[in-house]
């Protein structure tokens, strides 16, 4: 079950103490699995209280992709913040 993975794996990052969990998805056109992952993620912060971010997503595929998405996380980053991040299998 993808949805309860995406939620198990964000329950586990905040359980660890991570204030913010970020889904990094590869590409626009989402495998059902990964749209099911994003959505398990969003059901397991707003189950603890937070409000869920969109997801980073890139048009590119392969490394081009992670490393845009790493720049757009970098960005958003604030230092001290300690951030859970849930990625693609595809990156």
């Amino acid at each position: 079950d993808n949805e309860e993975a995406g939620a198990l794996l964000t329950r586990h990052l905040l359980e660890s103490g991570c204030e913010r969990v970020v889904a990094l998805v590869d590409y626009d056109g989402l495998a059902s699995s990964q749209r099911e992952r994003v959505r398990g993620v969003h059901r397991a912060l707003q189950a603890a209280g937070k409000t869920p971010q969109n997801a980073l997503y890139s048009p590119l595929g392969g490394e081009g992709a992670g490393i845009l998405l790493a720049r757009q996380f970098l960005g958003s980053w604030k230092r001290g913040e300690r951030v859970g991040l849930v990625c693609s299998d595809e990156l």
